[in-house]
C-alpha cells in the first residue's frame, strides 16, 4: 500500500476555500477503484495548515490520481502555500487495527488492576513501563 500526504498552509483568507476543495475531493477518491483512505485534516500544533491524505493500493494508481483533473484542483493552493508545501510518499507493508493496540498493552501486563474496555469483547491491559 502507498500512502501520500500533501501539507498546505494557504495564505489568509483561502483556508476555508481550501479545505473545501480538499473535502470536494474526498469523496470522488475514496470511491475511486485502488484508493484505500482518503483523509482531509487540520494540523493541531498549526491550525492554518491542512493535509490532504490518500492510501493507494499501488503506486500506479497514487500517480494516476495526482495527474487526475480532480487532483489538479489542489495545484493554485500548493503554489500559493505561505510556507513550503510538504509533500510525502510513504510504502506501507502492514496495517494492524485495534487487534494491534491490545497485544502491544498485552505484552507488557502487570502493576495493577487493568482498565475496563468500553467493548466487552476487548482485553486492555495496563503496561509496566508508566513513561
Amino acid at each position: 500500500m502507498i500512502q501520500a500526504s500533501l501539507r498546505i498552509v494557504p495564505p489568509a483568507g483561502k483556508w476555508i476555500e481550501l479545505r473545501n476543495v480538499m473535502r470536494s475531493l474526498k469523496g470522488p477518491t475514496e470511491v475511486s477503484h485502488g484508493c484505500c483512505e482518503c483523509r482531509v485534516l487540520q494540523d493541531a500544533a498549526d491550525e492554518g495548515a491542512l493535509t490532504y491524505l490518500v492510501q493507494w493500493e499501488s503506486l500506479t494508481k497514487l500517480e494516476e490520481h495526482i495527474r487526475s483533473a480532480r487532483f489538479r484542483k489542489l495545484l493554485p493552493y500548493i503554489e500559493t502555500s505561505v510556507q513550503p508545501p510538504e509533500f510525502d510518499v510513504s510504502s506501507i507493508d502492514r496495517i494492524g487495527g485495534i487487534e494491534s493496540l491490545i497485544a502491544v498493552l498485552d505484552s507488557n501486563t502487570g502493576g495493577g488492576a487493568a482498565p475496563k474496555s468500553p467493548n466487552p469483547e476487548l482485553t486492555i491491559s495496563r503496561p509496566n513501563d508508566q513513561s
